[in-house]
């Protein structure tokens, strides 16, 4: 009786005050892929290593409609239907989805300045915050649709609509700047290079415009017999793109232009009536084209000298490739070339267009996109990731607990979620939850101070142990548990031996001495007899 007078008298000085504060890790984009076709020049070329075999790592299932994804701040972030999706690039796993919007995603989302640009189909550009999901702003360009991704350079967001207009926006508080009346729609992501936004347009011209005047000021135009609704594509102090809608009337090519004037360089036409509205990538002093509804990949000179060229000129052509039919854009990383056809993704050496490897899908795959080493595209509903497992990734959660602020770090292969410090006081526990791809091994390596939860402890994964359990240090101040398990979502349960008050270590042991005193004194009254 008096053991336990004096464990509740102990036990009533401990109050609850862990507050749990999540700093994400992720994994450190080094070589992200921010905007439709890579970057602001639209060139569809990457300085990341790309996959060497068709190994798939992981594969996520959304919902229709899923439009070829970026990756930034260790996200793979795209649009499906009328929302946005993030997922953790290492796992697959879900880190957030936006609610449903006002209507179906046209395009990739471009991130910028630390936020997401995306329109739909009923004409509103929304902006998004890309650690949370949250929407930040929307702009309403209706009637027109967006179908094209934004492009966002000097404080701008660039977008088309198809009532013909090419806008400007404020990227930060989406406040309207401008827009132009292009004259016919604008399918044609919008290229920037300093002063100049480049676009297409359905009224068959390129056009220049000089954003940094308000409201803008018509540099040149460039006339075809065609619409023109690929992203006109920046290098070597040249614009390329390519036109043709199907039809047997009108260009079937694709064009150099002198960047400054907007004067010919060279053409090169493929003599058939395919359409061509995939996007150019441009690497290495070469132009890869593969026509929409073609079954083939060339790849073109960017040097060759001024003129007009055939299909089958060898003075311009490099190389061609036949494939299958419904070629998807081209994206080039290190020696190879990538792009699907029909439910077929290829990879091809740039130096002759020869075959590297395949990966066949069950249904139509779109374009790839290559990030971090790894290859990520999308089928119908799917997105999968290509290449070697990524290295476990450093979380920090700060837990303030006894008047101290104490690191607790977890190395972990999978995507944590909600770390649990409420247990602390009174079950000297912290839990934490998890989920990395199935059918492999998970591992967490957990460091733990120990003057916030001392040992000897107890781990269990969803009430059971794990499949190895390892001190890897145990000194005075920290231990570091590592265990193993198989992967999905799972529990992680940590109890300790002693976990500290909510007052502060100074105070801590003349309280309970004082408290002991006063226990002692109390039981001592208790023995003496009455007179």
């Amino acid at each position: 009786m008096k053991k336990i007078y004096f464990q509740l008298t102990i036990v009533s000085m401990l109050i609850a005050a862990f507050t749990p504060n999540v700093v994400f890790g992720l994994y450190p984009s080094a070589v992200p892929w921010l905007m439709d076709q890579h970057d602001i020049a639209r060139t569809g070329t990457t300085t990341s290593t790309a996959p060497g075999s068709n190994a798939t790592l992981w594969s996520y299932t959304a919902v229709s409609g899923v439009e070829t994804p970026i990756v930034v701040d260790g996200k793979v972030i795209f649009s499906a239907s009328s929302k946005v999706f993030a997922l953790d690039e290492t796992t697959g796993v879900k880190i957030w989805e936006t609610v449903s919007f006002a209507s179906s995603f046209t395009t990739s989302p471009t991130y910028a300045d630390g936020k997401l640009y995306a329109g739909v189909f009923n004409g509103i550009l929304y902006c998004i915050d890309p650690t949370t999901g949250a929407k930040l702003w929307e702009y309403d360009a209706s009637p027109g649709q967006i179908q094209t991704s934004p492009a966002v350079y000097s404080g701008k967001v660039f977008f088309g609509t198809t009532d013909n207009y090419l806008y400007a926006l404020n990227s930060t508080t989406g406040l309207y700047i401008w827009r132009v009346d292009l004259g016919g729609a604008v399918y044609s992501s919008p290229t920037v290079d300093g002063d100049i936004v480049y676009v297409g347009c359905d009224n068959d011209r390129l056009y220049a415009i000089n954003h940094t005047v308000t409201p803008f000021a018509q540099k040149w135009f460039y006339p075809v017999n065609s619409r023109i609704r690929t992203p006109p594509v920046l290098a070597y102090g040249m614009v390329f793109f390519s036109c043709g809608s199907g039809s047997s009337l009108g260009d079937h090519a694709v064009f150099a232009l002198n960047a400054t004037e907007g004067l010919l360089i060279w053409k090169y036409t493929i003599g058939t009536t395919y359409g061509f509205e995939n996007a150019l990538a441009v690497s290495g002093n070469t132009v890869y084209c593969a026509p929409s509804s073609s079954d083939t990949i060339y790849a073109l000179k960017v040097d060759a000298p001024p003129g007009n060229y055939s299909e089958t000129d060898p003075t311009i052509r490099l190389w061609s490739r036949t494939l299958a039919y419904y070629l998807s854009d081209p994206v080039v990383a290190g020696d190879r070339v990538f792009l699907s056809a029909a439910t077929k993704l290829y990879a091809l050496y740039t130096s002759d267009g020869q075959i590297n490897w395949t990966s066949s899908f069950t249904y139509a795959s779109g374009t790839p996109i290559i990030a971090d080493d790894r290859l990520f595209i999308t089928e119908s509903t799917k997105v999968h990731c290509f290449g070697s497992p990524y290295p476990p990734v450093t979380y920090h959660y700060a837990v303030h607990a006894g008047g101290s602020d104490f690191d607790v770090m977890l190395v972990i292969n999978a995507t944590p979620s909600e770390f649990n410090t409420t247990g602390l006081e009174t079950l000297h526990t912290l839990s934490y939850k998890l989920e990395g791809i199935a059918s492999t091994t998970g591992m967490s390596e957990i460091t733990i101070p120990k003057a916030m939860m001392l040992g000897p402890y107890t781990v269990t994964v969803d009430n059971f142990a794990p499949t190895t359990l390892e001190t890897k240090v145990d000194n005075a101040t920290h231990t570091v548990l590592y265990l193993t398990y198989p992967h999905s979502a799972h529990t992680v349960v940590i109890t300790g031996f002693w976990t500290i008050p909510e007052y502060s270590q100074t105070i801590l042991l003349p309280l309970l001495l004082t408290t002991l005193l006063l226990v002692t004194l109390v039981l001592t009254k208790k023995k003496q007899p009455r007179n």
